[in-house]
């Protein structure tokens, strides 16, 4: 389930001039900085109540942050959530996505996926071809309810797709 905010980025061009805002101004504390050459940024992570603000900088011009920045300005570029269960989180997002369902194979990976929430699972059973339902109802990874079902679909359609 997904918890509080964990940190709020935020791109700013110039890291000192960043924290000369969000340190000196508002009198966030400083909690760490750090050179990231891999992710082509300079970063620094501020405590703010339960969360943290962690403000950006690119080190290069030509880093998908500095495109950014380019495009959005200095600006919000990610809101970061604590989860007790990302995969299970991430797969709920996906599977309550109506641009994502719209393609069979997103669906049919949703529901072979054992980590899948049963309820997302259960509304794709309709959907499904009768080879992937048969293949459905003799996989162990996945819950015996969920095969039960797919074995009563296949029943249902009187064993044909």
């Amino acid at each position: 389930m997904i918890g509080r905010i964990h940190h709020v980025g935020v791109l700013v061009r110039d890291l000192d001039a960043g924290l000369g805002f969000w340190r000196d101004t508002l009198g966030l504390p400083l909690l760490r900085s750090a050179d990231l050459p891999e992710q082509g940024v300079r970063a620094a992570l501020l405590a703010c109540g339960a969360g943290e603000v962690e403000l950006l900088a690119p080190m290069t011009t030509d880093s998908g942050v500095s495109r950014f920045l380019a495009n959005r300005g200095e600006s919000v570029h990610h809101v970061c959530f604590e989860s007790d269960d990302v995969v299970k989180d991430v797969l709920r997002f996906i599977g309550n996505r109506r641009e994502w369902l719209a393609n069979y194979e997103v669906k049919r990976a949703l529901l072979f996926n054992p980590k899948t929430p049963i309820g997302i699972s259960m509304k794709f059973l309709g959907h499904m071809r009768a080879s992937d339902l048969r293949s459905l109802a003799q996989s162990r990874n996945v819950t015996a309810n969920l095969r039960q079902a797919a074995q009563q679909r296949i029943s249902q359609r009187g064993g044909k797709s």
